[in-house]
């Protein structure tokens, strides 16, 4: 590539060369057609185009060195990154596929980094980050190592939103009691079923009496609504849990503080990549009448309430599941003004609706269902994991079936042709998926 930009090549040259990097995805060199209706018809590139896997993360780059802002800001902490992937295996999770297979840092490798990253840049905390640090291996021993360093360099370490499944209240001893950040996403058992969180109420409330016995009162608890086959009673549900934590605190405190539960509700995007990718985006009015149950089911100085704006949802479905043609759209937002979208009070809804009648692209093709059948504009990038198996999970979900954590039995979701499969590397004489 050096050489090609030596000798002076024009950039469509340029790009032929680069389309041979593996993970590399040039638009002008992919030849597509549409149906009348507007549906993808046919996409064409001139090799596959697939995902570049790092495989082995303790000889891969890792910023230690970073720059440090010199006002304060949100988050002022170093974070390190434990592993890579997730095998889980939750239904709305896009992250959880895309970056299969699963692949962890050594312990003396993460220690190493923590080090290095406090002593280059001098932040007073350290975040253990991951998918789902629980689900570390070795996070026992690992935390061990971490707590020497932070006792030597006079600094914290925390940890990210956990698994009530893999809650160990030892993990916590040694860091500030400031809050604890659970998922459990939906409030029934058969909505968690659906979506395949593989977590029990029985399971959060240990894991929130082991958190409320060591002194924690301050719990932020995140859930979705918009998912598929979801009632009215399932969003219930989400209450009745939040004041059966508040319950239990009382139960079980061991601080003199007051508690404060904070409940987290966004609408749930369908995400390419995953086995509701052919799923609808909710309507508006249904959406704003489950947030009205849960705001008056909520109110009380004990809870904070926040949720998804409606209009800045819908964005995001749309953008998560479009096309290029979404590329003139946002040039024409843009030249309208819209600015800093990801701030509520900048995002501006009529500048893209305006957008989407001049450039005339209609955006209920990006928010209604899909069948399964129809070709979808990302289906031409291979993630790793197939698309029969998402149709699979698809189908179990509906069925209120469970799939279970994929290293201790694979689940043929296609990652095994990585050769770092766990799952596979488990089970004697086990074949790639």
């Amino acid at each position: 590539m050096a050489n090609a930009k030596k000798k002076g090549l024009k950039k469509a040259e340029f790009l032929r060369l680069a389309q041979d990097i593996e993970g590399i995805y040039i638009p002008s060199l992919a030849e597509v057609s549409y149906h009348e209706d507007g549906r993808l018809k046919s996409m064409t590139t001139p090799k596959p185009i697939r995902r570049a896997v790092i495989k082995d993360l303790d000889s891969a780059y890792f910023p230690t060195r970073q720059l440090v802002p010199n006002i304060e800001v949100v988050h002022s902490r170093g974070v390190v990154e434990l592993f890579r992937g997730c095998s889980r295996g939750c239904r709305f999770c896009q992250a959880c596929f895309t970056y299969r297979p699963i692949r962890e840092r050594s312990v003396e490798k993460l220690v190493e980094m923590s080090r290095s990253l406090v002593e280059q840049t001098g932040f007073e905390e350290v975040s253990m980050s991951s998918l789902s640090t629980g689900d570390y291996t070795h996070l026992k021993e690992l935390i061990g190592g971490v707590k020497c360093v932070a006792d030597e360099l006079h600094v914290n370490f925390a940890l990210p939103s956990l698994r009530a499944d893999s809650f160990d209240g030892d993990f916590t001893e040694n860091a500030r009691k400031s809050s604890l950040t659970f998922a459990p996403e939906a409030g029934t058992q058969r909505m968690r079923d659906v979506i395949n969180k593989n977590i029990s109420e029985e399971d959060i409330k240990n894991a929130v009496i082991e958190a409320f016995e060591r002194g924690y009162a301050t719990v932020k608890l995140y859930f979705m609504m918009g998912l598929p086959t979801e009632t009215e009673e399932d969003i219930k549900a989400i209450a009745d849990l939040a004041h059966e934590v508040k319950r239990l605190f009382y139960e079980h405190r061991n601080t003199g503080k007051l508690l404060s539960i904070s409940v987290s509700c966004n609408v749930f995007i369908p995400k390419p990549f995953t086995p509701f990718q052919w799923e609808a985006f909710e309507g508006k009015e249904s959406i704003m009448k489950k947030q009205a149950i849960l705001r008056d089911s909520l109110r009380g100085k004990t809870f904070r309430f926040s949720y998804s704006d409606y209009a800045t949802a819908e964005m995001e479905a749309i953008l998560a599941r479009g096309d290029r043609r979404l590329a003139s759209v946002i040039e024409a937002a843009y030249r309208k003004g819209a600015r800093f979208d990801s701030w509520t009070e900048q995002f501006k809804p009529q500048y893209y609706e305006e957008a989407f009648t001049e450039c005339g692209v209609d955006k209920s093709l990006y928010l209604k269902a899909r069948g399964v059948d129809e070709l979808l504009p990302w289906q031409f990038f291979d993630s790793g994991v197939s698309t029969a198996y998402f149709q699979r999970e698809r189908e179990r979900a509906y069925a209120g079936v469970t799939t279970g954590d994929c290293r201790k039995s694979c689940a043929a979701c296609g990652a095994g042709k990585e050769g770092k499969c766990q799952a596979l590397n488990a089970q004697k004489g086990g074949k790639p998926c």
